[in-house]
């Protein structure tokens, strides 16, 4: 919670720092690219270190180093070091979520399902409160104001993991050696090439990818469209506020689905993608928040649903099955981010919603007739 409140207080708003910073739309994309491909990458190998290290030294390494990345954006110019430190980002990342969840599953609790669910919710809350509290931060003192608050927010988690949470806890090694969960993994990787698994993950991905996109790019997008400064922070406070109850529905509907919530979601996205690329510019706000609560809410449907299917699919694979679910969100948003900042000044914002839209579509059709053809 403490950490996703420091992050997500300027996190939505990143873009818009970047561009004063001066950094040009395919700058843009690659510094997103930076941030998430190393939590991609480095997943499996922050798993092999939490076998070695004290799982403490994880977490308030990973909150250190989210620290040193709001320290360094807070006094760095553009140079390489600028750079560096948006790797250091992604790595901590990895080093955090692992470490705390290797901490929960040694914590031998009374209601552990219960527990898991207050540590992914958690961080969701925050994602969703924060940005309001960054949002008004922003329009008082700006980006300094919203960086050195998240520094002292950091500095606070340090404080409180380190003091609050007991250091005899019985940490439960796993007996695979790092030969076997490669082995693991790499099973996990060829049964991903199944007839009736791969045209799902690249599905999933292929929505990832044009999510990493808006992640990226979509606050530029309504500045590029006359929007200032305080209507998009009003905008991301009221999407963020609205978004609340909207997937708390949507988890009532996951819990009655199956796999093809990952279609209707893809529908959702891609349609409102559409028409957000064909009348953003006259829609007005309204219609652009509307749109994307639509859009949020299908992206939400199939993510969740993906990571359902993924569960199930390599029920005999759990933690090759969990490395794989956790590379793909971070993998889609650093493609997205990149191949977005190379085409938009090709073919623009509008461009990219609409074909992109099209193409989740055109990729809904061919999996539905795929799922029909095997159901009969």
């Amino acid at each position: 919670l403490l950490l996703m409140l420091g992050y997500k207080l300027f996190s939505l708003y990143f873009p818009l720092f970047l561009l004063e910073k001066g950094l040009s739309l395919p700058n843009v994309g690659f510094v997103y690219f930076l941030i998430y491909l190393p939590i991609a990458v480095f997943a499996p190998l922050a798993g092999e270190i939490s076998r070695k290290t004290n799982p403490f030294f994880l977490v308030i390494s990973g909150i250190f180093g989210y620290g040193l990345y709001s320290l360094g954006m807070l006094f760095l110019p553009l140079s390489l070091f600028f750079y560096v430190l948006q790797v250091i980002l992604g790595i901590s990342a990895s080093l955090f979520f692992v470490g705390n969840r290797v901490i929960l599953m040694s914590s031998h609790l009374n209601k552990p399902a219960r527990s898991f669910g207050w540590f992914y919710s958690a961080p969701y809350y925050a994602s969703e409160f924060a940005p309001v509290t960054g949002a008004g931060v922003i329009f008082l003192w700006g980006f300094n104001g919203v960086f050195i608050l998240s520094i002292l927010i950091y500095a606070a988690n340090i404080f409180f993991t380190f003091f609050s949470i007991p250091k005899n806890l019985n940490i439960q090694r796993t007996s695979d050696s790092y030969a076997n969960s490669l082995s693991h993994f790499y099973q996990v990787i060829k049964k991903s090439f199944d007839f009736n698994i791969f045209p799902i993950l690249v599905f999933s991905l292929a929505l990832l990818i044009l999510g990493g996109f808006y992640h990226s790019f979509f606050f530029i997008f309504l500045d590029s469209i006359g929007w200032g400064r305080n209507e998009i922070l009003t905008y991301s406070s009221l999407h963020a506020i609205l978004f609340l109850p909207v997937s708390l529905y949507g988890i009532r509907i996951l819990s009655g689905l199956d796999t093809r919530t990952i279609l209707v979601g893809g529908i959702l996205f891609a349609m409102s993608s559409i028409v957000i690329g064909l009348t953003a510019s006259f829609v007005g706000f309204v219609g652009i928040l509307i749109l994307m609560e639509i859009g949020d809410f299908g992206s939400f449907l199939s993510s969740s649903s993906r990571s359902g299917f993924i569960s199930k699919v390599f029920s005999s694979f759990p933690h090759g099955a969990a490395v794989l679910d956790t590379i793909f969100s971070p993998l889609g948003i650093a493609l997205g981010s990149l191949v977005g900042g190379l085409l938009v000044g090709y073919i623009g914002y509008s461009g990219i919603f609409t074909f992109g839209g099209i193409l989740v579509l055109l990729l809904v059709l061919s999996l539905s007739l795929r799922l029909t053809q095997k159901d009969s």
